[in-house]
Order: C-alpha cells, then sequence, then structure tokens
C-alpha cells in the first residue's frame, strides 16, 4: 500500500513538473518568437522606407 502511494506520488509529480515545463516553454517561445517577428518586420520596413526616401 504504501509503496503504490510513493510510487504514484512520484510518478505524478514527475509527470507535473515535465507538463509544466512543456507548457512554460512552449508558450515563451510562441511569445518571444510572435514579438521578435513584429519588431524584426517593424523595423525592416521602417529601415527600407527611409532608405527608399533617400535613395529617391
Amino acid at each position: 500500500y504504501w509503496v503504490n502511494i510513493e510510487i504514484l506520488y512520484k510518478v505524478n509529480i514527475e509527470i507535473l513538473y515535465w507538463v509544466n515545463i512543456q507548457i512554460i516553454y512552449w508558450v515563451n517561445i510562441e511569445i518571444i518568437y510572435g514579438v521578435n517577428i513584429e519588431i524584426i518586420y517593424k523595423v525592416n520596413i521602417e529601415i527600407l522606407y527611409w532608405l527608399n526616401i533617400e535613395i529617391i
């Protein structure tokens, strides 16, 4: 009985830990990825826009 409880407890903690890490990891990557793409996109457009104006 005690052995089963300990095993279940350890397995549950490991699963919860792993699932939480996965969720946090993916959420963070999506946020960073989305924000970075928006920033890079806006900055690039502004640079290209100003370069074109200067060239013209």
